[in-house]
């Protein structure tokens, strides 16, 4: 009896989260409610370029990224394990992305290829979007740490930009928000 009245509401709770995931509405512009296009890639491959400590970060940039994909089809995401063949080339993958996400968790910025893509978004004046880990047992730490970890090339480009820095909450409510930024 017990059991089968915990699988029916394990069941029932699945359903309501997968229709509750398919009715999100697309992202939409608050003046007119129009569908939100992004523009044409033109010398892009991607729009965006998703750069993490995957010991720390992998799992929320895994979860951005499905969130963006829901809210704006049309986007084109980089995700390191899913198209990552060649190392070496991460520079010129960086330079083919129209904007880099940074997700910041302890020590990411004395990561080797985490140094190397956000030194390369810099170089290249990419639009750098900083995304701050928040909860304490997945990586927070101070804004003065990572300033203290980034590349002196980077510092300006990735702390001091015109949106700031993004608050990343593991709450679902927050995530939409941050997502939404």
């Amino acid at each position: 009896g017990s059991i089968v009245t915990v699988l029916i509401a394990g069941i029932s709770t699945i359903f309501y989260d997968l229709q509750k995931m398919t009715a999100e509405p697309l992202l939409q512009y608050k003046d007119g409610g129009k569908m939100v296009e992004l523009p044409a890639l033109g010398q892009y491959s991607f729009d965006l370029f998703l750069s993490h400590a995957q010991d720390l970060g992998q799992d929320q940039v895994a979860t951005i990224k499905a969130s963006l994909e829901q809210l704006l089809p049309s986007i084109k995401i980089f995700l390191d394990v899913e198209s990552l063949d060649d190392l070496h080339s991460l520079d010129e993958l960086v330079f083919r992305s129209r904007s880099v996400l940074v997700f910041l968790t302890a020590g990411c910025l004395r990561r080797y290829f985490v140094r190397k893509e956000v030194e390369a978004a810099a170089k290249k004046k990419t639009n750098i979007i900083a995304v701050q880990e928040t909860d304490d047992r997945h990586g927070h730490c101070s804004l003065d740490e990572h300033r203290l970890d980034c590349p002196a090339t980077a510092i300006e480009a990735l702390f001091d930009s015109k949106h700031g820095v993004i608050m990343w909450f593991r709450a679902k409510a927050y995530k939409f928000i941050a997502v939404k930024q």
